[in-house]
């Protein structure tokens, strides 16, 4: 990439002008960092176009020209990290290296330069994303503790082991449908368990247990959808309240005292 800034100390007043702009073109061509927009990608590396303009010698502004292939730095370590993907117009942080690393960068690995340019504007880095704006969707940590946002879309978790939440109380509030489904579902707890809600389906291919000092079940209408349900044994007791309860037990013994409206064994 060619430069704008060409030495020619013969228009300056003195030796002390000469000298002093001989060293500024020269520094000119240690290139360090500067804010660059985010031009085109190919779904791994970027091409990027610094946003400070090019001042010539006539005080004439013009803009760079564009970088191709600029790698990203992501936040991972290992196998494991956050994606965080720049978009077509983002402004990011251009750093430039010392050496030549257009084959470097390819794999990562060991390897020597492929020339003897230094802080040239072609082996750049994209650094972080440079902007004034709150993102509307984030995971903020604070002192304060962890919060996760996510503006009109879905936030989804694929894992295929196990998931573990530890802590203190568990609350979980939607402002529409609340859904879970599972092959076996064993709600434990040593205390008690109540479930207060308008409409309350609970759906498995398999069994439901649920396990406790006490249970209690209120709600409007309730629906269990199981191949066996139990809740509660020994000195245990489970309280089901709902204005219309529905048990359906297939060859098997159900037993239920009527407190309620309405209740249809089958």
């Amino acid at each position: 990439m060619s430069s704008a800034y060409n030495i020619n100390p013969n228009v300056f007043a003195s030796e002390n002008d000469k000298f002093n702009n001989a060293v500024d073109q020269l520094t000119m061509k240690i290139n360090t960092c500067l804010p660059c927009k985010i031009v085109a990608t190919n779904g791994i590396n970027f091409d990027i176009q610094p946003i400070v303009s090019l001042i010539d010698s006539q005080d004439k502004e013009f803009p760079h020209g564009i970088i191709r292939n600029v790698p990203y730095v992501q936040i991972a370590g290992g196998i494991a990290g956050i994606i965080i993907s720049p978009e077509i117009g983002d402004i990011v942080l251009g750093v430039f290296s010392q050496r030549d690393i257009t084959e470097i960068k390819n794999d990562w690995q060991n390897g020597r330069p492929d020339s003897n340019r230094k802080f040239n504007l072609a082996d750049a880095i994209c650094i972080g994303l440079l902007s004034n704006n709150k993102p509307t969707t984030y995971i903020k940590i604070t002192k304060n503790g962890i919060e996760m946002q996510s503006q009109d879309k879905p936030i989804t978790i694929n894992n295929t082991n196990d998931i573990t939440v530890n802590t203190k109380n568990l609350n979980i509030t939607t402002s529409a449908n609340t859904y879970l489904t599972t092959v076996n579902a064993t709600i434990t707890a040593s205390g008690d368990t109540k479930i207060n809600t308008n409409n309350a389906t609970v759906t498995a291919a398999s069994n439901i247990t649920f396990a406790g000092s006490n249970i209690n079940f209120a709600a409007t209408g309730m629906t269990f959808n199981s191949a066996a349900i139990t809740a509660g044994s020994g000195a245990s007791y489970a309280v089901v309240t709902s204005n219309s309860v529905i048990l359906d037990s297939v060859g098997k013994r159900c037993t239920v005292t009527n407190y309620s409206t309405n209740v249809k064994l089958s």
